[in-house]
Formats: C-alpha cells, structure tokens, sequence
C-alpha cells in the first residue's frame, strides 16, 4: 500500500497528461499554441513538451448525462472502446489493495470514464495544478509577472522532497515565479509549492479559482509542509500554526524510526481537506 494508506488515486486522460485551466477558462488546444501566446500560456507549452513533467491534471466539468456500467463506473455514452476501457479498470481494480478512482476526459470529444467519480481522494502532489491555475490567472490578469523574483527565506527551508532544500539552502537565493512553478510542476518540488501557495493568496484563492472554472470538486486547504505533519500524526499543526524545521525534522526522523507508523492514519485519510472528486 502506498504511503496514502487507505486509498489510491488514479488520474488518466486519454488525450495527453498534463493541461492547465489559464484566465480564459478554457484548455489549450495545438491550433492556438500555434499563435501569439501569454507569458502563462508559453508556460503551459514549455510543461506539457518535458519529458520529466509528471503532472496530470483534469479540470473539466463532466456535465453530459451518463451511462450506468457498474455501481461504480460510468461512461459519458455507449462507445463499445469506452466499454472495454472501463471494463479493463475494473478488472485491474480488482486486484487493488485501497479504493481506486479513475477520471479519463478525450479533450477532442467530450467523451470520459469514471470509477468512484464522487467519492472524494487525496489529491497527494496533484493538488499542485490548481495552485500553478490560480499563478497563472495571477499572470495573465497582470498581478504577477514569470519574471517577478522571490526570495527564498530561511523559515521557507524544511526537509522534505526539493531541489531547493538539497542544494540551495543558505541565504541570498532568488527565484522566478517561472522556476518556481517549473520546480512544483516538473519535479513536484514541495518548498517551491509551499511559497507559490501563500503568493497565490492561500487556500480560499485557490479553491475559489477552482469553482470558477467549473472544477468545483477540487479543494486545497494546506501547505505541503501542514499536509505532511497532518499525515504524521501532527493534528495541532496548520497554515496559521506552523511547524518550523528543526522540529519538522524530528518529526520525520522519529516517523522513520517507527517504520512510517504514521501512513495508517486513519483521522487523516478520512479527512476532506486537499481532497477532490
């Protein structure tokens, strides 16, 4: 079982893996990369061409009436290769060892499948898309620039997954909002996540973004840095109640040496914050 416990998050789009909703609300199509774009939209290119990005992202709202294959998945119509694609998820989540969902959306079509596709899930590292979403409405509404450097403070340094942490954590470093939405999104970088999350206004900005572009299923509530002590057992720690890294670090030292107890928590998994549909 993965270190999310009680469940396992499947995201799938047949069409290609990584998409980000821009201010226009709408997704972008090769036709219109093909044109003049916004420093946001030329960003949105540069991700979905690297051959490192690990980002998925499905934003669209499922609005077309459904077609009832089983309890627990649907399909948008009676496509027989729709048929045989819910058929085989079915048989591999069979063999799962948590509750799987699945989101498939053919952006050319309109067509999808869904397994459990209103039961809510961990987003894990794929709630970073909907703070790049609400950056990147910053950007093209003239708020932030791509160009705009950031300095990175020493309360911003923790240990965790990041390039920054690993190799640039003395004083004096600055980075772009351009690198740091590159690190969040091509290596799920978590300090890079953390310092776009409270640029992009926090947890009411980005989840109001989200119902703005009709993905109102989608809800980020913490940092990274919260989510993962929240995750070891940490409950009194939140985005107001910071946990700092000497701390931090002890926690996760004392996590390893209990052979990461911690991933059955079962107050956690149940939690609906950072969760989507």
């Amino acid at each position: 079982m993965d270190t999310w416990g009680k469940r396992i998050t499947i995201l799938h789009s047949v069409s290609f893996l990584a998409a980000v909703t821009c201010a226009s609300n709408h997704l972008i199509s090769n036709k219109e990369l093909a044109g003049p774009m916004k420093p946001s939209v030329y960003l949105v290119t540069r991700i979905r061409q690297s051959s490192v990005c690990a980002l998925i992202a499905i934003l669209s709202f499922l609005s077309a009436p459904s077609t009832a294959l089983s309890q627990q998945t649907r399909v948008s119509d009676n496509d027989p290769g729709l048929h045989h694609l819910a058929g085989e998820v079915s048989r591999l989540a069979e063999h799962a060892l948590g509750t799987v969902g699945v989101a498939a959306y053919h952006l050319e079509t309109g067509r999808w499948m869904t397994m459990n596709g209103e039961e809510r899930f961990p987003m894990a590292s794929t709630y970073k898309v909907p703070i790049a979403t609400q950056i990147l409405t910053m950007v093209d509404q003239g708020d932030l620039a791509l160009t705009d450097m950031i300095e990175i403070e020493q309360e911003d340094v923790y240990l965790t997954s990041s390039a920054i942490s690993d190799l640039l954590d003395d004083p004096g470093v600055q980075l772009s909002i351009h690198n740091l939405l590159e690190l969040m999104l091509q290596i799920s970088d978590n300090i890079a996540t953390d310092i776009l999350f409270d640029i992009a206004g926090g947890a009411e900005e980005i989840t109001g973004r989200m119902v703005e572009v009709g993905a109102d299923g989608i809800r980020v509530d913490r940092t990274t840095w919260a989510l993962i002590a929240n995750w070891l057992g940490r409950d009194d720690v939140t985005v107001e109640n910071r946990i700092y890294p000497d701390e931090y670090r002890a926690l996760l030292e004392t996590e390893l040496a209990n052979g990461y107890a911690g991933s059955d928590n079962a107050a956690f998994n149940a939690d609906p914050q950072d969760t989507a549909t």
